[in-house]
Parts: C-alpha cells; sequence; structure tokens
C-alpha cells in the first residue's frame, strides 16, 4: 500500500504544479495579446491618418475591413525609326 501512496502523492502534486503554470503563462499571455492589440491600433491609425488606407469600421469603432483608394497607372511609350535601302548589287561585292 505504500506505493499507492506516493502514487497519489505524486498525482496531486503533479496536478497542483501544472495548474500553477497553467494559471500563470494563461495570464502572460493574455497581457501580451492586449500589448498587441495596442501596437496594431496604433499602427492602423498611423496609416490611416498618412492616408495610405481606409478602414471600414462597425458601430463600436473597431475595424472590420480595409478599403484601398490608391489608383496606380503605368504609362510608357517607345519609338522606333530608321531608314532602309535596298541595293541589288552591295557596293563592295558581298552578299
Amino acid at each position: 500500500m505504500d506505493w499507492l501512496n506516493n502514487l497519489s502523492a505524486g498525482l496531486v502534486s503533479g496536478t497542483i504544479v501544472s495548474l500553477v503554470f497553467y494559471l500563470l503563462s494563461g495570464r502572460q499571455l493574455a497581457k501580451e495579446a492586449a500589448r498587441l492589440r495596442n501596437l496594431t491600433t496604433l499602427i492602423i491609425r498611423g496609416m490611416e491618418e498618412g492616408g495610405l488606407v481606409k478602414f471600414n469600421r462597425d458601430a463600436s469603432g473597431e475595424p472590420i475591413g480595409l478599403v484601398f483608394e490608391r489608383h496606380i497607372g503605368i504609362g510608357g511609350g517607345a519609338a522606333l525609326g530608321g531608314t532602309a535601302t535596298m541595293a541589288k548589287n552591295p557596293p563592295d561585292g558581298k552578299r
């Protein structure tokens, strides 16, 4: 019966340690997610104020979509000209 006491003590202590680390990591993850949300909001604001993009927002003001307002056009041209002469027999005799 001594092995049963050791097994149950190990199970209980292992569960308690796992639970503590689970709770601590959950809190740390929630804090990091909040920081990333704030950073993303600042980046979105900067892009909007800079006139780069426009965001569709819901009733609470959260961005839900992206509108591109830039029109990009590519233009260019090329010209080629020349004069061609044809002779029946070239002047130097070569063909």
